[in-house]
């Protein structure tokens, strides 16, 4: 069985004049994260990939809530326990924390990806955040990847170095082919059936 795995380089959230983001109003991109899971903030999220995937003439991602309950639990996570890293202090990883969510349960071949990422006060919006992961290279190339068909987005108040007063996001990015659509190499030809005429006299 063949996987693939794909890890993105940690780097703070670029706080830099954004570039090459596509313009896009999205409902409620300005809103800072009210609570865990915010469903307008994902929403907006969501919208402000999507429009920079579009000016890049990649298709839109889709939610999914496997991926989005390991977002959302993943940002817990950082603002929890005042860590920033895509490896937890247990030592676990994107891929553990993917397989835990049920989303590769019966994959053939698969691909994931993370974007982590905080600010204070309005830098902790989507916009800021989405704006900020255009500006790194390695963010940038996550969120744009032409082979990646899923989305789970996380967001929680508070950030990983103590206070209310902010934002975290996560995204996971994720595809998979599953191993029983998949058509057989040598599929096996069922016999024609035979028909028998009845006699003459």
């Amino acid at each position: 069985m063949k996987r693939y795995l794909l890890l993105l380089p940690l780097s703070l959230l670029a706080l830099a004049a954004p570039v090459e983001s596509a313009v896009a109003d999205c409902l409620n991109q300005h809103t800072v994260p009210r609570f865990t899971g915010d469903e307008q903030a994902q929403v907006a999220a969501l919208c402000l990939v999507n429009a920079d995937r579009a000016a890049a003439g990649a298709r839109p991602l889709r939610m999914n809530p496997q991926l989005e309950r390991e977002a959302d639990d993943y940002a817990q996570r950082l603002v929890n326990q005042q860590f920033f890293s895509h490896i937890d202090p247990l030592g676990g990883t994107l891929y553990q924390r993917t397989r835990a969510s049920n989303y590769l349960l019966g994959a053939d071949l698969w691909l994931i990806g993370e974007n982590i990422g905080w600010g204070v006060s309005t830098v902790g919006t989507p916009v800021h955040i989405v704006e900020s992961w255009m500006s790194s290279p390695g963010h940038r190339k996550n969120m744009l990847n032409p082979s990646f068909r899923d989305i789970g987005i996380g967001l929680t108040p508070g950030t990983p170095a103590g206070g209310a007063n902010g934002a975290t996001h996560v995204q996971v990015y994720a595809a998979h082919t599953d191993a029983k659509k998949k058509p057989a190499k040598n599929p096996v030809k069922k016999p024609k059936p035979k028909h028998h005429g009845s006699a003459k006299k």
